[in-house]
């Protein structure tokens, strides 16, 4: 599924605006997505406020504020996200149908940048700079992820999420634990001699798999901890942090200090990227099966 626009010149203005109050899940999501934008503005005032404006990434909110033109800017970043959030929601319903199915990539990206920027600035306000770590940014990475993930799922589906299938998706699954215990338990009471083999068996191959889990596990572990290392390794030889505490914070940008945050970056994205593949390993298995290796 491409990210593009597509269909979206064929929705009226009024159907983009209106459209999403049709459905009631739609309708729940888009309310529950506004106080993001609320919360947005909230935390860079203040974090603005406390550290200053060159903590500021982004050069328009920065020529906003640093005119006094803070008001203005809230109220456009409010509605503006309002406005693209009942968009996102009226644009998917309308495209649903379409042979193709939904394109809604593109604002599950949107939306998620959003909400993991929001989670940026709540913690940069809070903990803006540990040691070792950058607390702000493996907020964003994980937010920005689970949002993604959750969005693209929702903005995906050909059919309405209603109390009734939220109630048949429960009942199934409690069903089948149901099921599966009765199974147990009539397994149980037939051909001991052949189910006590089959359990050494199961516990033999669980032992395997979990054994494989922790080393992949052990390795996912190393991951995180050789990264740490590689930060403070290159705040030492670069001279980042002798320069911090002689001049202003590591935080806030300058020609000497962005430069190493870069390079801070692709070490943890490097990093960060072997660890979440040795634990997506771990369990790309179902239990009781072994793991390939």
């Amino acid at each position: 599924m491409g990210i593009s626009m597509k269909y979206l010149d064929s929705i009226s203005t009024q159907e983009l605006i209106t459209t999403w109050w049709s459905k009631a899940w739609i309708r729940y999501l888009v309310l529950i997505l506004l106080p993001i934008g609320m919360i947005d503005v909230a935390y860079t005032l203040v974090a603005t406020e406390r550290y200053g404006i060159a903590v500021e990434f982004n050069p328009i909110t920065r020529f906003f504020l640093s005119n006094n033109l803070w008001l203005p800017w809230a109220i456009m970043n409010i509605v503006g996200f309002a406005l693209f959030c009942m968009l996102a929601g009226s644009y998917y319903l309308k495209t649903r149908d379409e042979a193709a199915g939904p394109n809604t990539m593109w604002l599950s990206l949107i939306l998620a940048l959003r909400i993991g920027l929001a989670s940026y600035n709540i913690t940069y306000f809070y903990i803006p700079f540990m040691v070792t770590i950058y607390p702000p940014l493996w907020v964003f990475l994980f937010t920005f992820t689970i949002t993604f993930v959750l969005m693209d799922r929702l903005l995906t589906r050909r059919d309405d999420i209603t109390r009734r299938t939220i109630k048949s998706f429960f009942t199934v699954r409690l069903s089948n634990m149901h099921d599966r215990r009765l199974i147990k338990t009539a397994r149980a009471g037939t051909q001991i001699e052949e189910s006590a083999k089959q359990e050494v068996l199961k516990t033999t191959l669980q032992k395997s798999v979990w054994a494989k889990r922790g080393v992949y596990l052990t390795l996912a572990v190393i991951m995180i901890v050789a990264m740490a290392g590689s930060i403070e390794f290159i705040g030492v030889i670069s001279g980042l942090v002798e320069w911090s505490d002689r001049n202003v914070p590591f935080y806030v940008f300058t020609e000497f200090t962005s430069r190493w945050f870069l390079a801070t970056v692709v070490g943890i994205i490097v990093f960060l990227s072997f660890s979440m593949y040795f634990i997506v390993k771990a369990f790309d298995t179902p239990e009781g099966m072994p793991m390939e290796s």
